[in-house]
């Protein structure tokens, strides 16, 4: 198996993004100032998916509707952000 562990410098100590072989982004650590879910403050866990999709305003249904996830923000029409309580999914564009 193929993957990439990167930590950029604006991210928050602690935080690593891990990217699977098919380039989705998976950011490990703990949320900073946010009282974890179901979680004690010195574990970690899985905190946000990234996947990139054509077309983000087809795409939000299906995750929000469909599969119930609750919506947290958009940023234009390239991202957007929905969580099931305890990870983020972050849908994007190709950029």
């Amino acid at each position: 198996v193929v993957y990439s562990v990167t930590h950029p410098f604006y991210m928050n100590e602690g935080e690593i993004r891990i990217h699977d072989p098919d380039g989705y982004v998976v950011l490990v650590g703990q949320f900073p100032g946010r009282k974890p879910h179901k979680r004690k403050l010195q574990e970690f866990g899985l905190m946000q998916v990234t996947m990139t999709v054509s077309s983000v305003a087809t795409i939000l249904p299906f995750y929000r509707d469909v599969l119930g996830l609750t919506f947290v923000a958009q940023a234009g029409d390239n991202i957007a952000f929905l969580t099931d309580g305890s990870v983020r999914l972050m849908l994007t564009t190709p950029q």
